[in-house]
C-alpha cells in the first residue's frame, strides 16, 4: 500500500494526521477534565464529540467504495494498492 497526495506537502499530511488522532485526543482530554470536574457537562461533551468523529471517520472506513475517511477528503490523500 501507498499513500498518494494529490497535492503532496507537510500541511496537507499534518492535516490528515490531526484528524485522524483526533478523537483520540478529545476522548482522553473530556475523561482528564472530567476527572478534575466531577464530570460536568463540558467533559461529557468533549469526549462525546472525540465519540462521534471517531464513528463517523470508522464508518466512512468501512461504507466507503474508496475506503477515504475525512482526513483523506480534506487533505487529498488516496490509499493505493501496490
Amino acid at each position: 500500500m501507498k499513500l498518494t497526495y494529490t497535492n503532496q506537502s507537510f500541511s496537507s499530511s499534518l492535516l490528515r494526521n490531526i484528524i485522524k488522532f483526533l478523537p483520540w485526543q478529545l476522548g482522553h482530554v473530556g475523561v482528564i477534565h472530567g476527572i478534575y470536574s466531577d464530570f460536568d457537562m463540558i467533559a461529557i461533551m468533549i469526549a462525546s464529540s472525540g465519540t462521534f468523529l471517531g464513528l463517523v471517520l470508522l464508518f466512512m472506513g468501512l461504507f466507503r467504495k474508496d475506503k477515504r475517511h475525512l482526513g483523506d477528503l480534506i487533505a487529498g490523500t488516496k490509499i493505493v494498492l501496490q
